[in-house]
């Protein structure tokens, strides 16, 4: 007799624990569920804004040449300019000179 109420306490444990253990796996499984949701709603923000970072990267990098190429071109404009005020006078100078030297 004792040792049948023995095996009924066992075999009721075991039922008990068996009910307890596999609704926190539920819950376990809900859980990961719910993280793995997360990660990928994450990952695609993450990955979006990696794409955006490149898109604005491409953007900057062109500004910049363009900023780049507009800035050389009115400075060789102006050098020109330059040059051309400095050169002229001295051209003259030496075809004058070049005139007297022939003569």
């Amino acid at each position: 007799m004792d040792i049948l109420i023995v095996l009924i306490s066992l075999l009721f444990g075991a039922f008990i624990s068996y009910f307890i253990l596999n609704k926190k796996l539920t819950v376990s499984n809900q859980k990961n569920i719910q993280l793995e949701t997360t990660l990928n709603e994450k990952e695609k923000n993450f990955s979006e804004k990696l794409q955006l970072v490149d898109q604005l990267k491409s953007q900057v990098n062109s500004e910049f040449k363009n900023i780049a190429s507009e800035i050389l071109k009115t400075d060789r404009d102006k050098l020109k300019v330059d040059n051309s005020d400095l050169l002229n006078p001295l051209q003259t100078s030496l075809k004058v000179l070049e005139k007297e030297l022939k003569l």
